[in-house]
């Protein structure tokens, strides 16, 4: 790792990285918290567009139709609003895609997170609330509040046999009993959450015992969301690539 006038850069691919300071660190990580927050609390809203064109031009105060999330249909765009203790904020134009190939998805998104030198852990939720990634956050709790579950439980059918010749894993499952945990112990706890900057190249710029979120260290993780070689079996490097994420503790 190199340092210039930009930022931290990866040395191995010469990209400059967002470097923050400790006083933006503790803005993002609060305003993040707060957003996340409205959406577990119900403090949100999903508003109709009056049309789904990405030339469409539509004031955030145009006072659009607000829909219940099971009213939300898949493939089409809506307005995103949400306000929580003191924290406003909106996403136009937002494609609810529904459930379909969600788990991959989310599977996707913690592979991403744990090779990015700013994240450097799979699925952080505080990062995938204030990143790129929002958009799978907004899918996510649109089943769960219609379903009590991130992602919608997901029928064994007999491609899901490794047996099968056209075998294909059911990732819900996994899943869901990772992401709903995290959810929870955030709905419970604001503060049960891993930072959002410790296992990043940057690290945490708060004074050791003053960052109000959790610091675990890779190893020590619970085995139902993380940890890193020293969770692992022996082979696992033959084991299913959701199974080894779901041993990794994100949050």
């Amino acid at each position: 790792m190199m340092f210039s006038p930009f930022g931290m850069v990866s040395s191995g691919r010469g990209q400059p990285l967002k470097s923050y300071t400790l006083a933006e660190q503790q803005a993002l990580a609060s305003k993040t918290l707060r957003k996340v927050l409205a959406f577990l609390l119900g403090e949100y809203r999903f508003e109709a567009r009056y049309a789904d064109h990405p030339d469409d031009k539509i004031s955030i105060d145009s006072g659009g139709v607000v829909l219940a999330p099971a009213e939300l249909q898949a493939g089409v765009r809506y307005n995103v609003f949400w306000n929580y203790d003191g924290e406003s904020g909106s996403d136009i134009a937002w494609k609810f895609r529904g459930d379909g190939g969600l788990p991959d998805s989310i599977l996707t998104m913690e592979e991403s997170m744990a090779d990015d030198h700013t994240i450097g852990i799979p699925g952080s939720l505080l990062q995938m609330a204030a990143s790129t990634w929002t958009q799978v956050f907004y899918d996510m709790m649109v089943n769960y509040e219609i379903y009590g579950s991130v992602v919608k439980p997901v029928e064994p059918r007999p491609q899901h046999d490794p047996e099968h010749e056209d075998y294909q894993p059911n990732n819900a499952p996994m899943v869901a009993e990772k992401w709903n945990s995290i959810f929870a112990r955030v709905k419970a706890d604001k503060y049960d959450v891993e930072c959002m900057f410790v296992h990043s190249s940057q690290g945490c710029l708060a004074p050791a015992g003053t960052c109000p979120f959790k610091h675990t260290p890779r190893r020590d993780h619970l085995p139902s969301d993380g940890g890193m070689a020293a969770c692992m079996p022996e082979g696992f490097e033959f084991m299913d690539p959701y199974q080894y994420f779901l041993m990794m503790d994100s949050d």
